[in-house]
């Protein structure tokens, strides 16, 4: 797991993601959400297929059983700011996951940064049409909901569809 930078210079991702296959959850969300922090934040980025991985790995983690989905979606909406990163977070199964997550019971942070990773998406025109199935579970949220940054996240989301 090669970890690049722009500079040039080369740093190594393998502890985060190697800590990613270990039985004990905490020590798994918690990598997950330092190295979307690292990649995200800083000057490093995975390189193809390394990223690739921790998307589906991402990808694989997000059912409403997870105990750490809100430590999952975190790191997704790190990662979704950088514009290198949601080609590849759109052509996982990403989005069809987190429509199955959204149409069950979870709570309002969930369906907040769910929707906030969709908002991130949605500034790609070319990802529109598969977003467009988002419209009616974000409908709902925003039609229930009582706290100001949901309407305001659901607000903005709907228009750019």
């Amino acid at each position: 797991a090669v970890v690049s930078t722009q500079s040039g210079h080369y740093g190594r991702g393998e502890p985060f993601l190697d800590l990613l296959n270990r039985p004990d959850e905490f020590i798994v969300n918690q990598s997950c959400l330092i190295l979307a922090k690292v990649i995200s934040l800083g000057s490093f980025r995975l390189d193809d297929a390394n990223l690739s991985w921790f998307v589906n790995w991402q990808c694989s983690q997000l059912v409403e059983s997870n105990n750490y989905l809100h430590t999952v979606l975190a790191s997704q909406q790190l990662m979704l700011r950088v514009p290198e990163y949601r080609s590849t977070f759109y052509e996982s199964s990403a989005l069809d996951k987190m429509l199955n997550v959204l149409s069950t019971r979870i709570s309002f942070q969930l369906q907040y940064q769910i929707v906030f990773c969709l908002w991130l998406l949605s500034f790609r025109l070319t990802y529109s049409h598969k977003l467009l199935d988002f419209i009616k579970p974000t409908a709902n949220i925003l039609r229930q909901a009582k706290k100001e940054k949901s309407t305001d996240c659901d607000s903005a989301l709907i228009p750019l569809l």
